[in-house]
């Protein structure tokens, strides 16, 4: 009967031989001189405790050791620390109110109105204007790539600091981002902007092609089906409820309806009688 070799003795020379080659090819092929300019920033917000991204692009006014970032740009987005820290809506689980065991015998009803637009809110920067700015020795130019977007001013010398503002998305020609708000957006943005005109502007955002200015929404916790429909004023939706309830309501104990506490559906007494 043959025996079985044996490679204890052999194993781990051979091992250790091949580790010391490879640490040895890895550090001549493999030089690690700097990190990229994004995990830079997310690691600086990480060690002074996750500040804004306006205290982060000021910190080395403050504080030796710290990197000046040359723009401003958004950390707080892409830190799985601070995006795990602003989720406060948990999931239903158990305590879920969709019961319905048969179609539109729960259905949920939203009655949504937009919102109007002021010339304050007048996009003036729209993408594709032209901006040109500073930084050190050397004038960047670039552009506009995103609308405006809401967000709070961060500068504390702002008059409206801590406010609801806008902030432009900008691309420098070195690729580089940063977010302008409106006060920054007019030092830098140059060639033909646009000027607001209220009879040209004024209702573009929020009404329709037909006058619409508001929309209802009904939702089936049974089969998950939306039914909707765009409204031209305010007032209620009697009718368009009424035709909604002949074609669907099902002939089942138990039904329900879920409604907001407006004026315009749960307290006007002509919505409720549809359903009692």
């Amino acid at each position: 009967m043959r025996s079985r070799p044996s490679y204890k003795r052999r194993w781990p020379i051979y091992l250790h031989s091949s580790i010391r080659s490879l640490s040895m090819s890895t550090s001549r092929l493999t030089p690690v001189s700097t990190i990229k300019a994004a995990t830079e920033r997310l690691l600086w917000h990480q060690r002074p405790g996750h500040p804004s991204d306006y205290y982060l692009f000021n910190a080395h006014r403050h504080a030796d050791g710290v990197p000046r970032f040359p723009h401003m740009d958004l950390v707080l987005d892409i830190c799985p620390t601070c995006i795990r820290s602003k989720q406060t809506k948990n999931a239903a689980g158990g305590n879920t109110t969709r019961t319905a065991e048969q179609p539109y015998q729960g259905p949920s009803i939203d009655f949504s109105f937009s919102g109007t637009r002021s010339k304050n809110t007048f996009n003036q920067f729209p993408i594709g204007t032209k901006v040109k700015k500073k930084f050190g020795d050397k004038m960047f130019k670039g552009k506009v790539i995103r609308s405006p977007e809401d967000t709070t001013e961060q500068d504390p010398n702002a008059d409206d600091f801590g406010e609801t503002t806008q902030s432009w998305r900008v691309e420098y020609e070195d690729q580089e981002q940063e977010n302008c708000n409106e006060r920054e957006m007019e030092w830098i943005a140059y060639g033909n902007l646009p000027h607001f005109n209220p009879h040209k502007h004024q209702y573009d955002d929020y009404i329709g092609l037909n006058g619409e200015t508001s929309w209802i929404l009904v939702t089936d916790h049974f089969s998950r089906m939306k039914h909707g429909d765009t409204r031209v004023s305010k007032a209620s939706p009697i009718n368009w409820l009424r035709d909604f309830l002949e074609k669907h309501a099902p002939a089942c104990p138990g039904k329900c309806v879920f409604m907001d506490q407006g004026g315009e559906l749960y307290n006007n007494p002509e919505v409720r009688k549809l359903f009692t």
